[in-house]
């Protein structure tokens, strides 16, 4: 078969663009965020919002199932696709996700049952940079019991994707599969018992000229918790984690965490939701073994119809995965505003902050790297239909890091539009 040259390669992809833009679709999921852009890589876990049962109007249904179709897709250039701190790499790349939801039930605490499975490929083309595309994968299985005083709930998901993971400085290519067993127990009117079980694994691979050794891990926890609703708006309790982490080219991991948890709601304009506490893990190839102060705070403001400021903040652990027998403490946060303008118009901003700082999980390691990440991201978005929308976006991306192997800018601007049965 002839080879195709460039430049024809370069006037497929265009005609294909605008061959799928003129069907009225697409939503972006940035290669390059495939993977968390921060130095975080914590798992993947393809998530979908799906509508109540009296609101969903699927576009067929077999059995109990409604099927919700939908496709995304975005033009995306990017000045620094390998986040290299030389010989930076420019491009165009072009990102079509179509996906669907089977819902079945009702997927709400009570007496009742639910089941949810969804699935998306996304088909990520490169104009010059060939050797990285990919099709990428994202599925979940979500399925709830409900009965009277206990609530048994089952989640399974697997992704596969390629993108940029700030801690490995290069693209890589990760699979990420998460299991999740749920209990609630409804003690009283107002305490209850939760007992959860979960698991994680995630294996990484070079993508075109990314590290040749990457590692990844093995994860299994037990997360158990005894909440108190101390007002109709206030909810606070205490939980206790232990887990266990096998992680490759380096020896195994253990972890125990103590948690205070409180969750407000007040009506529709705020909720919060706040686990802090401490974190003892062990290492089991020699090093210190290490306490931190871990939380992960979530809060939302919705002061005016139309207005909404987020703000996320987390302190965690996890290993490396590009530096050897290493972990690195992830402290940041996260602040994002949405505003509606016009009608069918809104206007996005958010703003992101992590400093990782590395720690040696063995006696033979030496770990002095720390890296302060920074992100920013604007966006505009157009209601075009009830269910056709499109928007632009701006994103900057710094790492600063004492190691310059590691120190990067990076630059993205692009068009996306989504359209959801």
């Amino acid at each position: 078969m002839k080879v195709i040259e460039k430049k024809h390669r370069r006037r497929i992809l265009v005609a294909l663009l605008g061959f799928v833009l003129n069907l009225g679709a697409f939503h972006l999921p940035h290669a390059a965020e495939l993977i968390v852009p921060s130095a975080s890589t914590t798992q993947l876990e393809p998530s979908q919002s799906l509508p109540a049962a009296e609101m969903r109007q699927g576009l067929f249904k077999l059995g109990p199932f409604d099927f919700l179709p939908r496709i995304s897709g975005s033009a995306t250039y990017d000045d620094n696709i390998r986040i290299q701190s030389a010989n930076e790499q420019e491009d165009v790349f072009f990102t079509i996700s179509p996906g669907i939801s089977a819902v079945a039930g009702e997927p709400v605490e009570g007496e009742g049952k639910s089941l949810s499975i969804d699935y998306s490929p996304s088909f990520v083309l490169f104009v010059d940079h060939d050797e990285l595309n990919t099709i990428d994968h994202a599925a979940r299985l979500n399925a709830i019991w409900g009965m009277a005083k206990l609530t048994l709930g089952l989640s399974q998901g697997y992704s596969l994707s390629s993108g940029t993971v700030v801690d490995a400085g290069n693209r890589v290519e990760q699979r990420a599969y998460t299991t999740a067993l749920t209990s609630k127990y409804q003690m009283g009117e107002k305490t209850a018992l939760q007992v959860n079980a979960r698991q994680t694994f995630a294996d990484y691979d070079q993508v075109a000229s990314a590290p040749a050794q990457l590692t990844g891990y093995r994860t299994w926890s037990n997360d158990d918790a005894f909440d108190y609703q101390l007002t109709t708006k206030i909810t606070t309790g205490i939980g206790v984690t232990l887990g266990y982490t096998d992680v490759d080219r380096s020896s195994y991991q253990t972890f125990e965490q103590a948690l205070f948890r409180a969750g407000y709601l007040f009506t529709d304009k705020v909720d919060f939701n706040a686990s802090v506490g401490g974190e003892w893990r062990q290492y089991h190839a020699g090093a210190p073994d290490l306490f931190a102060l871990v939380f992960n705070v979530v809060g939302t403001y919705r002061p005016f119809e139309g207005t909404a400021f987020s703000l996320e903040g987390h302190r965690r652990s996890q290993n490396s995965v590009i530096l050897a027998d290493q972990n690195f403490i992830s402290t940041g946060a996260t602040a994002s505003l949405r505003q509606r303008v016009l009608e069918k118009l809104t206007l996005s901003a958010s703003g992101s902050y992590d400093n990782d700082d590395y720690q040696a999980a063995s006696t033979t390691a030496v770990a002095t790297r720390s890296d302060d990440y920074y992100s920013i991201r604007v966006g505009m978005d157009l209601a075009i239909k009830e269910r056709w929308s499109a928007g632009v976006f701006y994103q900057y991306r710094k790492n600063t890091s004492n190691d310059p192997l590691f120190t990067f800018r990076n630059n993205q601007i692009g068009f996306q539009t989504s359209w959801a049965f």
